[in-house]
């Protein structure tokens, strides 16, 4: 949670009601007084006559909030007051609002004092760099710390921040309970999104599918049994020298499509060619076989002569 402190100058005692009350002005940055170390922050620099009309006999309660407008464009947004030491007829502005604001110096603006602002009791911002999200390890102590020097809020600004020599541009996307919410001597929530510039890394997920069709294809090279027949020389004896056949799945790729080669292995190296008799694989066939013992070519021979 946030708490905003007393604007610099100003006790909280002091403040009362005040009138509204408006000024054209004209607008210059900051850095034109010198005075950069305000940067930090929505607050202005009035001019001492306006004091008088701002502040009247009676004191006022809350810090003073201001809607500053860009009379040229419309653009609008809304800042709180630090001091009143400007020259008659101008207003000094932090260089990063006369940016938002798409302001030039000397341009005129309307300042007009604004009544009581709602108090924020929520706030989403997005960054709109992840250096933000790298660089700061605790955000939330950091904007608590930073946002201090923001009198008020206006949903749907682009603000900037500076910490440790690095400035952040900040999208104010939404507040409650109101569009222009102040920050003055309340606590509310900060809710941070992913930065603008925020990429999801690549994923390598199978797919569903894929991943089906992997397994039906394991299902069925598991089930592939080898060649059940027996071999023979030419002899008529049974010959262990058999030949394996062995599916391998070589690879799988994430969009589903398998490929595999169907291997046929070389002889088992210690086959060696037994007699009938002496083996069991011999003595199983033979009684699967019986009956059917093989018969060497039993036709007739012929000579040249013809007998």
């Amino acid at each position: 949670m946030a708490q905003s402190p007393t604007p610099i100058g100003l006790a909280a005692d002091d403040y009362q009601n005040y009138d509204d009350t408006s000024f054209r002005l004209q607008s210059f940055p900051l850095s034109h007084m010198n005075k950069t170390h305000l940067e930090n922050g929505n607050r202005i620099i009035m001019p001492a006559s306006a004091i008088h009309s701002v502040m009247p006999r009676r004191k006022i309660k809350c810090p003073m909030t201001f809607e500053i407008t860009n009379l040229d464009s419309g653009k609008n947004s809304h800042c709180g007051v630090v001091e009143f030491s400007a020259e008659d007829g101008c207003v000094y502005i932090p260089d990063w609002m006369m940016h938002a604001l798409v302001l030039k110096d000397g341009q005129f603006v309307q300042v007009e004092k604004t009544g009581n602002l709602a108090k924020a009791t929520y706030m989403k911002i997005q960054p709109h760099s992840t250096d933000f999200v790298k660089n700061l390890s605790d955000r939330q102590v950091m904007l608590e710390e930073i946002l201090k020097d923001f009198v008020c809020v206006t949903a749907g600004d682009t603000v900037v921040i500076n910490h440790e020599d690095q400035r952040y541009y900040i999208d104010i996307v939404a507040t409650d309970p109101e569009d222009v919410v102040s920050l003055f001597d309340t606590d509310y929530k900060i809710d941070v999104m992913q930065p603008l510039d925020y990429e999801e890394p690549p994923e390598q997920v199978k797919t569903e599918e894929g991943a089906t069709q992997l397994k039906e294809l394991e299902a069925d090279f598991a089930k592939l049994k080898p060649f059940t027949g027996v071999s023979r020389q030419l002899c008529g004896k049974i010959s262990t020298n058999t030949t394996n056949v062995v599916a391998k799945i070589d690879s799988y790729n994430l969009n589903g499509m398998t490929e595999f080669d169907v291997v046929v292995c070389s002889p088992n190296s210690g086959g060696t060619d037994v007699p009938c008799s002496d083996s069991e694989e011999v003595n199983r066939v033979g009684h699967e076989n019986e009956g059917k013992k093989f018969q060497p070519f039993t036709g007739r021979k012929y000579t040249l002569s013809g007998s």
